[in-house]
């Protein structure tokens, strides 16, 4: 059998300091060891001290994947970065949305799963409301 454990957003797990967590589960009794099962790790950014972090968790021979240019944004993503105060940033998200029309693709970056979710909640909402207009 195939033991395969996985992670997306493993920079920013290493990076905020979740590396004995991650190794908390990964050590487990019941987890196999590095050479016995397969461990993905999935990352937009990857810096090279995160990179070192990582091989705790990997094979020794392991197989990095790189597309495009680490660290950089790709040539065709417009990034767009205000800092806004609380009460405004909805207001504000609602109106760069407008602004960029319903065939752009977006990206909303948020801290926690249930800003994810307050948010998807909002906007779900605003926009059933113009589409009942």
């Amino acid at each position: 059998a195939v033991v395969s454990t996985q992670s997306t957003g493993a920079d920013r797990m290493l990076d905020m300091g979740f590396k004995g967590d991650m190794e908390f589960f990964a050590r487990h009794s019941q987890m196999p060891s590095c050479e016995q099962r397969q461990t993905l790790l999935f990352s937009a950014t990857l810096p090279e001290e995160v990179q070192r972090i990582a091989t705790d968790f990997l094979k020794k021979q392991y197989l990095f994947i790189a597309v495009g240019i680490i660290g950089a944004a790709e040539s065709n993503v417009k990034q767009i970065i205000e800092e806004v105060d609380g009460q405004a940033k909805m207001g504000r998200v609602k109106d760069l949305l407008r602004e960029l029309g319903r065939t752009s693709k977006v990206l909303i970056f948020v801290k926690t799963k249930k800003s994810a979710d307050f948010l998807s909640s909002l906007l779900s909402q605003a926009t059933g409301r113009e589409r009942e207009r």
